[in-house]
């Protein structure tokens, strides 16, 4: 059964290189594309429920049936979408948004307006213990990116007064009861 990895904010295709390869190897066929509002994907995304616009019709054209997904963060959001619409024979959540109020609001908006390497990387440092792995390359070609403003308008309608927008939770038990659900949640999230 082939395997969609879908990317969180800020990210792009590929976060999951790595993964991706090495699930090749093992024999998976892997399709990791950019969400509305990534990397090379030409369709913007205004709010989180865009980020599934595209992603039905490019499923039809390249698999035949359902497929594993997996995503991280906020690739939660087109991931449930997909699963609801019948795309899916499982579906694993890696710190998803969606399951509750809190949201780091600064970190996200920080991405949505970061426009050096220096902002962007003491963002992400945010999202490990470990020292950065990005080499200063890395992280001016994310900076790069970021300082589009694409992500401007989907941030602000991710993070509200109150908190997070997005709620998955109602999506996800209806799915619980159909296919095969995994959250992974870090032990901070």
């Amino acid at each position: 059964v082939p395997m969609l990895l879908l990317h969180g904010v800020a990210g792009d295709h590929k976060l999951w290189s790595g993964i991706g390869s090495g699930l090749a190897r093992a024999g998976y066929r892997v399709l990791a594309p950019d969400l509305p509002g990534h990397g090379a994907n030409p369709r913007d995304a205004a709010r989180p429920e865009a980020l599934a616009n595209g992603l039905s019709e490019r499923l039809a054209d390249t698999f035949d049936g359902p497929l594993h997904i997996v995503a991280h963060s906020l690739g939660a959001v087109p991931a449930v979408a997909l699963a609801e619409a019948g795309h899916a024979c499982s579906l694993t959540l890696i710190a998803p948004a969606g399951l509750g109020l809190r949201i780091d609001g600064a970190f996200v908006r920080g991405l949505a307006a970061a426009r050096s390497a220096g902002e962007t990387a003491h963002l992400l440092q945010r999202m490990t213990e470990a020292p950065l792995p990005l080499s200063q390359n890395a992280l001016s070609a994310i900076a790069d990116t970021l300082s589009q403003g694409r992500l401007t308008a989907l941030a602000d309608a991710l993070v509200g007064a109150a908190g997070q927008t997005v709620s998955l939770r109602a999506a996800l038990s209806r799915l619980a009861g159909t296919l095969p659900v995994r959250i992974v949640a870090p032990h901070r999230d």
